[in-house]
Formats: structure tokens, C-alpha cells, sequence
């Protein structure tokens, strides 16, 4: 009988090799589970099309880069790769993703064996809880066969997130455990050095008993906290048996933005001195500077404190290579999960639309105060909103066993504060609603209020939002409550209540048996800290950074199979918040891959990302903001338009179309259409059109400045200074040669053609030609600050050629293009758009 995915695997294997079989037929010969299906299916997949990270880098080589292939010889990386494989059994094409991003980022690696010492810096920016481990311990396994000795990796500020990534990098690259309970490890070939350990997996296991003889032929791991451990290693280097040169080193700052920052930059003691960084910092830096060949990697998903680091400076900056890892297949991030109106192309199957997914309870002030009333002043009472949540975690995780989700771990997460001590209060108050939810799931009929608001909850959020979805995955998932609550006495009887924080000795286990976790806590559940199995989130603090609101989404991450089962519970401005936040983080995104696709992209040293600004949160602490600082953008007295555009989605090329033809038949007739030029011209519309169309039109992720946000904003803000209040708009002729475009069923023009520079961006779409008619038809002066004025454009769909570049290669897929000019007055006003850049 088969009972784990592993034998599941070998057996559909061995029929698919032995009898010529699909997967299908194989898994049905061998009566794989139906929970297991969909997990074969993955490790049979084909493998995806992967996309390379986006490199900025130091095209001056001062040392040579390693430089191998992907058929080089890999010794630990291709243990590595066995491992994920054969006992992990990911799927094939996850793990050549791997590979093929691991390979990039060792190519802006020094060559260990180089004759001079160096040092190099870099960064990788990866999403919120999107397996930014699995590509840290690739990087590691490949930088070891390339020759480097000693990894150092700095795993945050808590002992349990330290444990745990030693544990994950223990299993997977060094092969060697202190715990028999853990998961089976990695396996290396006889003839490999064997990997030494610095450190240990326990919560207390770094560097607490350092080895005093060292192997130099074998490679060396560490992970340890940042704080004062960073101070008893280079105690040990000092001590080290093998001469430092002879350990060319890797160090890994996991969390790059928390703690290791200079906190100190800029300020200046009662002399004017230049006060010394601060402790972590500078421990880090003294570390480097130890280490006569060195590279230091930061990893995060909010870079933001990391990009204004004061390039100039001796310090952490990325000054070799900054790499932007793309959103992995399958994950749900700010973006997909606020919707925010982005590119359909980037949705998930259950959102093509660009809608939020409906799993976020925004709760009123009235019921957070319940909660705030419950932390200072106690009381056995649940509040509402806490109540409302665990009723969601039961039905969320009773629904998951009714998918056949019984061997997955179920987490629920409750951040109520900052401060330890509540903490224990909420863990009182839950342990006792949970009771009561027990003795319900037992006896039914002597609870019908509670079971009548489960019903409820399951009928008119659950089973509808599951039915809502456009996923083939969920079609046979459409329960009744009375299949899902059946597993409601299972699931409340194996419910654990732990409380993490610093006082808290609780710790969680994930290995052995599923787990059903709820979880409560604050800082230590910020950062890192992965919840397996996270559906239900409750969150009633308030952060006002940009850095800390972002890596608080411990929900972001992979759901496969039960995204449509999460639920999120925040305070109304704190929802807000982050579905803002979603687009300034996409757009410092967007920026450092449009930097990176350049034909002559800056080096890291030249790169001047800026980072939108918000009126009531700060980008990152102020102590963190290094070199950055406020810059505003205005488009007074400048000609915007749109160079880059979606063009592998033709549902959005078409959405445009669309609005473009919608917006043109509320004109009514043009002021100015000439006979032989073919140009259409209306003159002195209300503002409020335009706005309703730029709203309407759907901008490339790739557009930074000229995107809906910034042109509407600005164009509103004029507004309320009485400029921009009147507007033209203008269709021009077009390329005579080519076939008109019909805008309405009144007016005609032609396309245009314009080259690619890139798949989907060109390098301008206005033609003066069509501009200065359109002043001298009119008489605009720029100077009119009430006037602005916006140029349609129709890009034809064949445009580029095979020689040099198109849009598109597949003309079922293709679709003609809209782009936007729009021309802007000088102002009287200051309207302008604040960002922090260095």
C-alpha cells in the first residue's frame, strides 16, 4: 500500500519505465491516494520556462569570475540537486530552476583560487517567504564546488529562525544532523571532502563548542545569529589552524535589511565626529575586512534600507552585483493577493481580472479596540474578531482534509503586539474558545448558535469564494458544511496553542507527524520564521514602515491547493496599507529590472533606484535611511509617454483597445478633422474624461514614472491649484501605408510602425511631426497651465522584423498596441511626486 509521496513516486516511476505507460494510466494502475496526485503530476512536469534573474553588475573584472556551465563537474551541487530530486521529490523543473539561477549568481562570484585577496558585494532580492533558502543553499553547494572553503551565514536576530535554517542547510548540504528525528539528509559520494560543521542545530548550537582542527581540503559552515556570535568567530579565526588566505569565504546575510544596517550613518558626536557604526554593522564589517578573500551576499525581500546605503562608503552596499530574482510560478505576494488592478498576465488563474482574491476581513476600529480592551486589561471574554478567526482556521483546515490534505501541517497566526506580555493573555482567551469549539465539534446539537455561525461562515465566505474561482484545480472542491464539519472533532482535538517571543521557551516542530498549529507572537514572527501551512492570519498592529508592513505578510508564499481556504484579518488602515505598499514595492522592483534590461545598464555603484514616498509611512527606519533622501518628480512642461507595454498578454492589449474606443465615442465630434491629413482633433474637454480613461488603461509592470498612479495623481493635484482643468485630444494620421484602425464608427487612422528595443518596450512612440501640428492647429502655448493635451497612437501588432526584433513571433497571439503621449503644461503650482533616492 502506498502511504508517502515517496512511494508513490518509485512505483508510477517503475510502470511508466517498465510498461510505456502515461502518468495518468500509471497512477491509476498503482491506486495512488487522491491526495498525492496532483504532487506526482508536479514531478513528471514538464520543465517550466525559466527566467533568469535580472543583474545589474561591475562590468570591471579587477578578479576573474567563476565561470562554469551548467554541465560542469558538481559535486556537492549535483548531491544537492539528487537530494531535492529523489528524496524531497520536488519537481524536476523547480529544481532546474534552481540551477539555472544558482549558475547566474556564481558567475558574479571572484575566483576562490585567485592569486590576490579581494573583496566583493552583492545583493538578492527574492519575495517574502517565496524559498529564498532553497536559493541560498544552492548558491552555497555551487560556491563549494567552485573551491570556496568557509560559508558564513547570518540568520537573523532569534535562536529558532538560527536552529532552523541550520537544520535546513544541515539536511540539504552538509548531510549531517543532531537530531535522528530529523527528515532524512543529503548523501555525498565517498570520494567527496565531507562537509565541517562550525555549528549546531540546536537553539543554543552556535558556536558554543568551536572545533580546534580543521580539515582545509573540506568545506566549513557556519550559522549564527547577529549580534555578539559575529565577535566569538573571528575570536576562533584568530585561533584557526589554516592560514585565512588558504579559506576563501562566502557570507550570507539572511534578513539583509534587519540589524545589519549602519544605524549610525551620518551622525556626529558634540566634536563633529563621525560617531562609529553601530555594533552588528560594524562587527560585519570587521568580519570582511578579517578575511583576506571575501564575498558578502545580502538576501531580502525589502531592499529598501538596502539600496540607500551610501555607495561612497566603506560599507555593506551591493557595489558588484545586485540580482532580482523573478516572482516564482505559483506564489501569491502582495500584488496577486491586493490585486491592485496589474497586468493579467502576471495573475494567477483564479484572478484574471486583476482583482483582489476576496480572503481579507477588514475589521473596524470598534473591534480592534475589543481586542486592545482584552491586552490591557485581561478578561476571559473573546473578542470578535479572534473568535471569528478561529472559527475560520477550524473550517479552513476541516475543508483541507476533506481536499485529502491529511499529511500537510495547518498554521494559524495571531500578531496582537510588539509588547511579550499580551501575548500569554490571547493565548489564555484562544486556549479557552478553543474549548469551546471542542466541545461543539463532540456535541453539536447543545451548540446550535456556534454551529448555525460556522454554517454561515462556510456558506457565504468559504463555499462561495471557492466557487468564485476560475481554477480547474478547485472544480470538485464545492463541499457541503456537513462534509467539511465532520472533521471538525479531529482537528480541534490536535490543535496546539504556542506562544513565541523572547520569554517564550514554545518552539515549533514540523517534523514527525502533521501539526496543527495556532501561533501567537510578535517581532519573532516577523522575520524569516516560516509558518508551514499559514491560512489564517490576524494582525492588529500598526507598523508605519514600508520594510517592516511587507515582511509582517507571513500569509505571502505558496497555498497550492487551498489559496481560496486563506484568510486574513487587519484593521481597515492597516489593509490599506499594504495594498499601497503592493505597488511601491512592484515598482523599486520594476525599476532595478528596467536598469538591468538597458542595452548599457549602470553598474550597481551608478544605480539611483527611487522609492515612492507615502504620507504616513516612512520607507524604512529613520536610522536605516543611510544616503537617502527626499527627491520629487514633476511632469510640468514635459512630453510622457508610454515606451514599454504587456504584449505577452492579449486579453490586456485588448482591454485597451477597448477603452480606447469606448473613451473616443464619448468624445462626440472632433473640432478638427483634416481631410487630407487624416488628424482628429477635439479641443477643450473636461478633465474629469481623461482621468476616467488613464484609469481605465492598463500600464506595463515595466513602467515606472508614466504609470496610471503618478499621471493621475499629478494630474488631480493640478487640479485642485485650477490647472490642467482642459484638455486635447488628438488622433494623427498614422502611416498612410499601413491599414486604417478604426477608433469609432466615425473615425479612421492609421497604425505605426515602431521597432522594438526590447520584447516589449521601445525607445520613443511621439512623433514632433504630429505634435507641432497640433500646435499650430490650435495655438497652444506651453505655458497655459489650464491646457493639456493627450495623443492616441495604434502600434501595429507586425511591427519589428525577424532580423532585428518584434513584438510578437506567433500571430495567433497577437494584437495591435496602444501608447499614450501626453503633453503637460509648465505649472504655477509645486505639484510634484516625493520619492527617496540616494
Amino acid at each position: 500500500m502506498i502511504k508517502t509521496l515517496s512511494d508513490a513516486v518509485t512505483l508510477v516511476e517503475f510502470i511508466v519505465s517498465k510498461q510505456g505507460k502515461s502518468v495518468e494510466e500509471a497512477m491509476q494502475e498503482a491506486e495512488v491516494p487522491l491526495h498525492l496526485r496532483d504532487h506526482v503530476l508536479k514531478y513528471f512536469s514538464p520543465p517550466l520556462q525559466i527566467t533568469p534573474p535580472d543583474l545589474i553588475t561591475d562590468t570591471i573584472q579587477r578578479i576573474p569570475r567563476c565561470n562554469p556551465d551548467i554541465d560542469s563537474m558538481q559535486q556537492y551541487f549535483g548531491t544537492f540537486q539528487r537530494f531535492l530530486i529523489d528524496t524531497r521529490r520536488w519537481p524536476k523543473s523547480t529544481v532546474g530552476t534552481l540551477a539555472e539561477t544558482s549558475l547566474d549568481l556564481i558567475k558574479q562570484l571572484p575566483k576562490p583560487d585567485a592569486a590576490e585577496s579581494f573583496k566583493a558585494y552583492g545583493l538578492v532580492l527574492g519575495y517574502i517567504q517565496s524559498g529564498k533558502t532553497a536559493n541560498m543553499a544552492a548558491l552555497i553547494a555551487r560556491a563549494a564546488d567552485e573551491g570556496y572553503k568557509l560559508f558564513i551565514v547570518l540568520a537573523g536576530l532569534w535562536k529558532d529562525l538560527r536552529a532552523q535554517t541550520q537544520r535546513r542547510f544541515d539536511q540539504e548540504i552538509t548531510g549531517r544532523s543532531d537530531d535522528p528525528a530529523d527528515e532524512p539528509c543529503v548523501q555525498h559520494d565517498s570520494n567527496m571532502a565531507p562537509w565541517a560543521r562550525l555549528t549546531q542545530s540546536g537553539l543554543n548550537g552556535d558556536f558554543s563548542d568551536m572545533p580546534n582542527n580543521l580539515d582545509a581540503r573540506s568545506p566549513h559552515l557556519a550559522v549564527i545569529k547577529k549580534n555578539k556570535r559575529i565577535e566569538s568567530l573571528m575570536e576562533w579565526l584568530e585561533r584557526c589552524p589554516v592560514p585565512l588566505k588558504d579559506l576563501p569565504a562566502i557570507i550570507i546575510d539572511d534578513e539583509a535589511d534587519q540589524g545589519s544596517i549602519n544605524t549610525n550613518y551620518g551622525r556626529t558626536d558634540d566634536d563633529g565626529e563621525s560617531i562609529d557604526p553601530s555594533a552588528t554593522n560594524r562587527r560585519i564589517r570587521e568580519l570582511i575586512q578579517k578575511l583576506p578573500k571575501c564575498v558578502y551576499i545580502g538576501f531580502t525581500a525589502t531592499p529598501f534600507a538596502n539600496v540607500l546605503i551610501d555607495a561612497e562608503e566603506d560599507d555593506l552596499y551591493p557595489r558588484d552585483f545586485i540580482a532580482t530574482l523573478p516572482e516564482p510560478p505559483g506564489y501569491f505576494g502582495p500584488r496577486k493577493l491586493f490585486g491592485l488592478g496589474m497586468d493579467p498576465s502576471d495573475l494567477s488563474p483564479h484572478d484574471k481580472h486583476g482583482s483582489p482574491l476576496d480572503v481579507i476581513h477588514k475589521v473596524e476600529d470598534t473591534q480592534m479596540d475589543e481586542i486592545d480592551d482584552v491586552l490591557e486589561n485581561g478578561g476571559d471574554d473573546c473578542p470578535e474578531v479572534l473568535s471569528e478567526a478561529l472559527i475560520a482556521f477550524l473550517l479552513s483546515s476541516c475543508a483541507r482534509l476533506a481536499r485529502g490534505h491529511d499529511q500537510a501541517h495547518f498554521s494559524m497566526l495571531i500578531h496582537p503586539s510588539q509588547r511579550t506580555a499580551p501575548h500569554r493573555i490571547v493565548a489564555t482567551v484562544i486556549s479557552k474558545e478553543l474549548e469551546l469549539l471542542k466541545a461543539a465539534a463532540i456535541r453539536p446539537a447543545k451548540f446550535p448558535d456556534l454551529l448555525a455561525r460556522a454554517r454561515k461562515m462556510w456558506e457565504f465566505d468559504f463555499a462561495r469564494v471557492t466557487s468564485e474561482q476560475e481554477d480547474t484545480e478547485l472544480a470538485d472542491y464545492n463541499f457541503d458544511f456537513e462534509k467539511v464539519w465532520k472533521f471538525a472533532k479531529s482537528i480541534t482535538e490536535s490543535i496546539e496553542v504556542k506562544v513565541l517571543n523572547n520569554y517564550s521557551e514554545d518552539t515549533l516542530d514540523y517534523t514527525g507527524h502533521p501539526k496543527r498549529y495556532i501561533v501567537i507572537g510578535g517581532n519573532r514572527l516577523s522575520r524569516g520564521l516560516t509558518l508551514e501551512g499559514l491560512s489564517v492570519s490576524v494582525f492588529t498592529r500598526m507598523a508605519n514602515q514600508y520594510d517592516t508592513l511587507l515582511q509582517m505578510g507571513r500569509w505571502f508564499g505558496y497555498r497550492p491547493k487551498y489559496y481560496d481556504l486563506t484568510r486574513i484579518y487587519v484593521g481597515k488602515e492597516m489593509g490599506d496599507r499594504f495594498a499601497e505598499l503592493a505597488r511601491v514595492e512592484d515598482e523599486l522592483r520594476a525599476d532595478l529590472r528596467k536598469y538591468a534590461q538597458k542595452p548599457d545598464p549602470p553598474t550597481p555603484l551608478q544605480l539611483k533606484p527611487i522609492i515612492r514616498t507615502h504620507p504616513t509611512m516612512a520607507v524604512t527606519s529613520r536610522l536605516k535611511m543611510g544616503a537617502g533622501r527626499p527627491v520629487t518628480i514633476s511632469f510640468q512642461n514635459t512630453i510622457q509617454q508610454t515606451v514599454s507595454f504587456p504584449v505577452d498578454n492579449k486579453a490586456l492589449l485588448r482591454k485597451n483597445l477597448d477603452a480606447a474606443r469606448g473613451f473616443v465615442s464619448k468624445l462626440g465630434n472632433a473640432w478638427h478633422s483634416g481631410s487630407d491629413e487624416g488628424i482628429h482633433i477635439w479641443k477643450d474637454l473636461p478633465c474629469t474624461g481623461v482621468i476616467e480613461f488613464l484609469n481605465a488603461y492598463e500600464f506595463s509592470r515595466e513602467a515606472h514614472d508614466v504609470n496610471r498612479q503618478n499621471l493621475v495623481n499629478y494630474i488631480k493635484r493640478q487640479n485642485d491649484q485650477n490647472e490642467l482643468i482642459l484638455w486635447d485630444i488628438v488622433l494623427p494620421l498614422g502611416n498612410p501605408k499601413l491599414e486604417p484602425f478604426s477608433w469609432s464608427t466615425k473615425y479612421l487612422t492609421h497604425k505605426i510602425v515602431r521597432t522594438p528595443m526590447t520584447i516589449q518596450s521601445i525607445k520613443v512612440l511621439s512623433s514632433p511631426s504630429d505634435i507641432e501640428y497640433w500646435r499650430e492647429k490650435t495655438g497652444r502655448d506651453s505655458k497655459d497651465p489650464l491646457q493639456g493635451c493627450l495623443i492616441l497612437y495604434m502600434i501595429d501588432k507586425e511591427s519589428g522584423s525577424e532580423k532585428d526584433m518584434k513584438f510578437f513571433h506567433d500571430p495567433n497571439n497577437a494584437e495591435d498596441i496602444l501608447g499614450l503621449v501626453i503633453i503637460f503644461p509648465e505649472s504655477k503650482s509645486d505639484a510634484t511626486i516625493e520619492y527617496i533616492s540616494q
